[in-house]
């Protein structure tokens, strides 16, 4: 409903901030395996005590940065991980908005769903209010050349060949229209890859 819209005004700038959320390997879950005679992988966030207290902490740069829409990265997100950005988001928001700018927030991506494959989704939260505005699948997996995983020294990786990302493809782009405009999430090679998309959008 239009009374829940952010209401950002046309004559002041928008402030967008960037944080980090994993930090080394122990954050993340890699894994390679076999599927229909291919290498593939899956990659997840994993959800600790000190994860959490980063999540808080990010929370509350942002507020102090004065940033009103914050996005987080790919793979940083998982079907726990975001109700705990639920929780965290709206129980800081305060009812000072001055003290407390930050109203939305793409809060990464990552595997949500119980779909096997799952999705790699993105999902935008309005603070305020607890509610997801916009949740958008990748559409194009990453594909991981051995260069890659042999510079970047990820565990447990082949020695050689591709590694393809195990996902379920999202079928199209989602749009969101509100004071700030049109908004539209693209996820890594989607953006690069607007052959699936350009048209519709």
């Amino acid at each position: 409903p239009a009374v829940h819209d952010a209401h950002f005004s046309k004559d002041r700038p928008v402030t967008v901030g960037c944080a980090p959320l994993l930090e080394t390997f122990d954050d993340v879950e890699l894994s390679f395996e076999k599927r229909f005679g291919m290498t593939v992988y899956r990659l997840r966030p994993v959800d600790s005590p000190g994860l959490r207290t980063r999540i808080k902490t990010i929370i509350r740069r942002l507020d102090e940065a004065g940033a009103q829409l914050a996005v987080l990265p790919e793979a940083s997100l998982d079907d726990t991980l975001l109700e705990y950005w639920k929780e965290a988001a709206f129980d800081s928001a305060g009812r000072d908005r001055e003290a407390h700018p930050l109203r939305y927030l793409l809060v990464g991506s990552g595997p949500l769903g119980s779909t096997e494959p799952p999705p790699n989704r993105a999902v935008l939260l309005d603070r305020w209010t607890g509610r997801e505005l916009l949740a958008q699948d990748k559409l194009s997996g990453f594909t991981l050349d051995a260069r890659q995983m042999r510079e970047w020294r990820l565990p447990h990786a082949p020695a050689e060949g591709v590694a393809e990302e195990y996902i379920t493809p999202g079928t199209g782009v989602r749009l969101l229209d509100c004071s700030l405009g049109r908004i539209a999430v693209m996820i890594c090679e989607d953006l690069s890859r607007s052959i699936v998309w350009d048209r519709e959008l």
